[in-house]
């Protein structure tokens, strides 16, 4: 689980869904890090895949797939040859990652606050031959 959305509007359903919330023990709250440590340590690039980027990129760079993509090279290196493929698919309407002209739009977007720029140039470097 990467996110959990409840779906709240207003205050009253904020509280409502606060009250039902039970502190962790000791042990849960151990095994909780631990996992997140571990997922932590798989993943390249922070990316929640959310696209708030997307609507500000004058490139057209399908930043969050790009992302994901290599996030699944980085934690299986040696199953490259069939995740570079893959890459090239919306190479064909859209822009490479090496095209981001780093203007910083998708920054400014991110709820993440990621240097997506500098992601975008990693991804580059390893998948734009």
């Amino acid at each position: 689980v990467e996110i959990v959305l409840s779906g709240m509007n207003t205050m009253a359903q904020l509280l409502d869904n606060l009250k039902e919330r039970k502190p962790l023990i000791p042990e849960e709250q151990a095994r909780l890090m631990q996992a997140a440590r571990l997922i932590s340590r798989s993943t390249a690039i922070p990316c929640t895949g959310c696209g708030y980027c997307l609507k500000s990129c004058p490139k057209q760079i399908c930043i969050p797939d790009y992302f994901k993509l290599y996030n699944e090279y980085f934690r299986s290196p040696d199953e490259d040859w069939k995740v570079a493929p893959v890459y090239q698919e919306p190479t064909r309407d859209h822009s490479r990652a090496g095209d981001c002209i780093t203007c910083r739009s998708c920054e400014q977007r991110c709820p993440q606050k990621l240097p997506v720029s500098d992601y975008l140039r990693r991804v580059s470097k390893h998948f734009d031959h």
